[in-house]
């Protein structure tokens, strides 16, 4: 059965030209129930070409290399993130993270461009197999194996990553931990403005 096509409403189009500025073909697509290729082509009627090219944040990249290194694809990572899998795909390589084999032996540690140190700890299976987070096996060699549905996260991200500086979290929790959404409104909006405060900084100091 073929569903019914319906027309777009003037508050729809303005729905839609505000959301082209924030959202993915994908959510506009889900937001108004209808196909990518529907949003697409209406876009284009109205001389809308392309929706802009979205940033990768902090936060985004923080669970995208989360969910590669506990073996998630790379559409699992585009489903969480809202993101197209062409975007995540080229991402995780700009970051070197890709599954290529490696022929180094077991105990070879290498260090990615994410500041993530890994070991080898197998020359089996999936990649996911064979290559450990060093802190991942540091922290269960004192405190035991981590729970699947637990992994480690950073306290503060201005310190060493060391294990005095690493807490167990809940893998649901850590979208609203880096984002603050579940903080209210105004103290979301302070934690916020901090970053973007610390940001600067930063950038000043490297200059």
């Amino acid at each position: 059965m073929k569903l019914k096509r319906t027309l777009w409403s003037t508050q729809d189009l303005a729905q839609l030209m505000q959301m082209r500025l924030t959202h993915n073909a994908r959510q506009i697509a889900e937001t108004f129930g209808r196909t990518e290729h529907a949003v697409l082509q209406k876009l284009g009627k109205l001389k809308v070409k392309s929706l802009p090219i979205r940033k990768w944040s902090e936060s985004e990249e923080f669970v995208m290399r989360g969910m590669f290194f506990r073996g998630a694809h790379a559409a699992d990572v585009a489903k969480v993130l809202g993101r197209t899998v062409m975007s995540v795909r080229n991402r995780l390589f700009s970051n070197g993270l890709t599954r290529r084999k490696h022929v180094c032996p077991v105990g070879t540690e290498t260090l990615l461009k994410c500041g993530l140190k890994i070991r080898k700890i197998s020359s089996t299976g999936p990649a996911s197999d064979r290559w450990k987070r060093v802190d991942i096996i540091e922290w269960e060699e004192i405190h035991g194996p981590i729970p699947k549905e637990y992994t480690l996260m950073i306290i503060n991200n201005y310190l060493p990553r060391t294990l005095q500086n690493l807490r167990l979290i809940r893998k649901d929790e850590i979208w609203e931990a880096i984002t603050g959404s579940h903080l209210p409104p105004e103290v979301r909006e302070l934690v916020q403005l901090k970053r973007r405060i610390e940001k600067e900084a930063k950038k000043q100091k490297q200059k």
